[in-house]
């Protein structure tokens, strides 16, 4: 788990720094666009793997 927040707490500093520069595009609120996105992927994980293992047979 460590290892995967290593991975993806620079990725967005990056994203932030990328939208946040003048000559760029502004966006300063893209890395919450990036967390919520990333919580999608957590949210749909969890709910096909609840699904999978912790069904109730009729």
């Amino acid at each position: 788990m460590i290892s995967l927040t290593s991975t993806f707490g620079p990725m967005m500093t990056l994203v932030f720094d990328a939208y946040t520069d003048e000559q760029r595009y502004y966006f300063p609120g893209a890395p919450f666009i990036v967390g919520a996105a990333l919580m999608g992927v957590a949210v749909t994980i969890y709910a096909v793997t609840v699904r999978r293992y912790y069904s109730v047979p009729n």
